[in-house]
């Protein structure tokens, strides 16, 4: 391999893209869906960007010009968004702030639940005493 084209190959391995949804320009994106690792290695982003039709878009002009892909503006609809690291989470905080994982989002429920029970238990006894 010649070595110019090493950069590009270690860059490319460690692109990270995301489905991310607009329903018009001029609203807020969002993630498309959120399974527990939203994130497409370089490959997979490109098979389903094809496979779906989808623009395949780069977080920054820096990572875009040593891939050889564009940074266009959001288009309605989904977009795959790539970037080296944490450069989408970067240039899109806001699409990224309200994720909370889902174990943090099952312990939460547990812990609703147990002090539901709790005051149903104590709600039980007292009227059990009367």
């Amino acid at each position: 391999m010649p070595p110019a084209e090493k950069p590009t190959t270690d860059l490319l391995s460690h692109l990270r893209c995301y489905c991310i949804y607009t329903a018009t320009p001029d609203r807020q994106p969002a993630l498309c869906s959120e399974p527990a690792n939203p994130a497409f290695t370089w490959d997979s982003a490109q098979e389903f960007a094809a496979l779906f039709d989808i623009p395949l878009l780069f977080a920054n002009k820096e990572t875009a010009s040593r891939v050889g892909g564009a940074v266009l503006p959001f288009s309605a609809g989904s977009n795959i968004v790539c970037g080296s690291g944490d450069e989408v989470q970067s240039e899109y905080p806001d699409v990224f702030a309200d994720r909370t994982p889902e174990h943090e989002q099952f312990v939460s429920r547990i812990g609703a639940l147990m002090v539901l029970f709790v005051v149903l238990f104590v709600l039980v006894e007292c009227i059990w005493k009367k």
